[in-house]
């Protein structure tokens, strides 16, 4: 309580280095999160999509030749759906 709420967040629970490395860093990133936070409404997922576009976008900008992968589990309605569509799009665009 008081706290403040993000929708955008790195699952490993380290905001400075927020990357994991194969299938076993992703599904324990995974593990971490439900572990420490679990699930809760409501679902927003555009502030995440462009997060993740705005950091490929940097390693785009640096010459990096390593893969993201944005993995979105939900358990709910998408709250923001529209901005969420468009933020898709957006990305797509990398």
């Amino acid at each position: 309580t008081g706290g403040k709420v993000s929708h955008c967040f790195p699952l490993n629970g380290k905001p400075d280095s927020p990357y994991v490395q194969g299938v076993d860093g992703v599904v324990n990133a995974y593990h971490h999160a439900l572990t420490q936070w679990g699930l809760s409404g409501p679902t927003v997922f555009s502030e995440l999509i462009h997060a993740t576009a705005s950091m490929c976008q940097a390693h785009v900008d640096t010459g990096a030749t390593n893969y993201t992968i944005l993995l979105i589990i939900t358990d709910g309605i998408i709250t923001d759906l529209e901005a969420t569509k468009a933020a898709i799009i957006d990305a797509c665009r990398l």
